[in-house]
């Protein structure tokens, strides 16, 4: 009996260390495809946030994934701390229509308008407090506007809407200026890859090109009648121009891989407009009409073919993206769009009053890049949600208001932050309680 057991025993298969490590693999590798799968099946949508203003929005500029900017009509400059969970306007000191916004950092800032009066000009040094009227003494309008640094920057002026455009240069951060380029044509927008290279748009068919830090320019020819008002570059060789065909031509966009020395065109909308990637191969702008406001369009082979977007809402003038998971619009009537997998707390659909407060654990967790918080109120309450690092710095405020019994959840998207441990905190009145995550890419 002894020896049968002993023979039955060396008939069962023996699993080596190296089968072992081989079957913990698999097992691991199914994990990850499941959880990749798991996680790119989270829809990205674009939603509408709560401007608390009626009228037209012109551009947006996020400085980070929570402080963001957009000016408009009426020197309207508006400003969030949390991703667009809340916009407060800001006291720009002018009622001239705003065109264009851009920020060095989190406190200095340039905003930049003046179609149909003399040009203006506006910074702020403390993130948008006080924003100072630094306005050159030019006649005329402001076309485009870009500011390489704090200090150095770039104005296009003309005597007249639409007229011959001066570009002028300042070093000390608009406290003088100098004359660097005057030509025909009105020049919209600027677009610099670095310190020394940039390039500008014209409405006669050309594109202006500096390659020494704006101290000279030189006109290229895109071989074609395009009204330029859309420029985006990914380096200094390649890039694309777009805008208003007129004359023979019919293409609205164009494509440069050498610098400028040729064009490519391209068969897309037939007014291009605000062009911008959030990568190499993915990309937005705006269709527009006489108004200069329209549908948006996607790109998602680096430009060459495009498509319409699907938006809440149409008439935008505006787009920024942070990465391909976080971007914003805007436009008329007050209207902010934001591009992420959640757009806003959302109340459960069949709702119960509960009777507690709680805060669940995250899900998924561990999570890339997106997750998942659910929270219940027993009654009405002012609710904050933040997001703190391991050494207990804020990086996220995800939820800000005020907000009825129920039961709630809230995405965060940390497509910008390194993987590691973090935790989020709930208050809501007296109630405040803290739970741990985990990012894993």
């Amino acid at each position: 009996m002894k020896h049968k057991l002993q023979q039955q025993k060396s008939n069962i298969p023996r699993i080596s260390s190296c089968d072992t490590r081989w079957r913990l693999s698999v097992l691991l590798l199914l994990l990850v495809l499941f959880y990749g799968f798991s996680q790119s099946a989270a829809a990205q949508t674009w939603g509408q946030q709560t401007s608390n203003y009626d009228s037209a929005l012109t551009n947006v500029y996020f400085v980070n994934q929570n402080i963001g900017y957009v000016c408009g009509y009426s020197g309207t400059i508006l400003k969030t701390v949390n991703g667009g969970t809340n916009w407060v306007k800001q006291n720009s000191g002018v009622d001239t229509s705003l065109a264009v916004i851009q920020f060095i950092d989190e406190n200095i800032g340039y905003a930049s308008g003046g179609w149909s009066t003399n040009c203006t000009l506006l910074k702020t040094i403390n993130g948008g407090d006080t924003w100072t009227n630094i306005s050159p003494s030019f006649p005329g309008t402001a076309g485009g506007m870009w500011f390489v640094s704090a200090d150095t920057g770039f104005y296009a002026h003309a005597n007249s809407l639409y007229g011959s455009s001066v570009i002028s240069k300042t070093t000390n951060g608009g406290a003088s200026w100098n004359e660097v380029y005057s030509g025909t044509g009105w020049i919209s927008y600027f677009y610099f890859t670095d310190s020394r290279n940039g390039y500008a748009t014209v409405n006669n068919g050309s594109v202006l090109k500096t390659t020494d830090g704006g101290q000279n320019w030189t006109s290229l020819s895109l071989g074609a009648s395009l009204w330029g008002s859309g420029i985006y570059f990914f380096n200094k060789d390649t890039g694309l121009v777009g805008g208003q065909p007129y004359g023979t031509s019919t293409a609205s966009i164009y494509k440069t891989v050498n610098g400028g020395t040729s064009w490519q065109p391209i068969s897309a909308a037939n007014r291009f407009f605000k062009i911008f990637f959030a990568d190499s191969n993915n990309g937005y702008a705006l269709s527009v009409d006489v108004t200069g406001a329209g549908q948006m369009i996607k790109s998602t082979d680096g430009g060459a073919h495009w498509l319409d977007e699907t938006t809440p809402r149409s008439n935008l003038r505006g787009i920024y993206f942070l990465n391909t998971n976080l971007g914003y619009a805007v436009g008329d009537s007050g209207v902010i769009l934001i591009y992420s997998f959640a757009t806003s707390v959302k109340e459960i659909p069949g709702n119960k009053v509960p009777k507690e407060f709680t805060l669940s654990q995250n899900y998924p967790n561990p999570f890339n890049p997106s997750t998942t918080i659910s929270f219940a109120l027993p009654l009405k309450a002012y609710v904050t949600l933040k997001v703190f690092d391991i050494m207990g710095r804020e990086i996220a405020s995800i939820a800000s208001e005020n907000l009825s019994a129920g039961t709630y959840t809230r995405q965060w998207n940390a497509a910008n932050m390194p993987s590691g441990v973090y935790f989020y905190r709930l208050q809501a009145g007296d109630y405040i309680e803290t739970k741990k995550l985990i990012l894993l890419r």
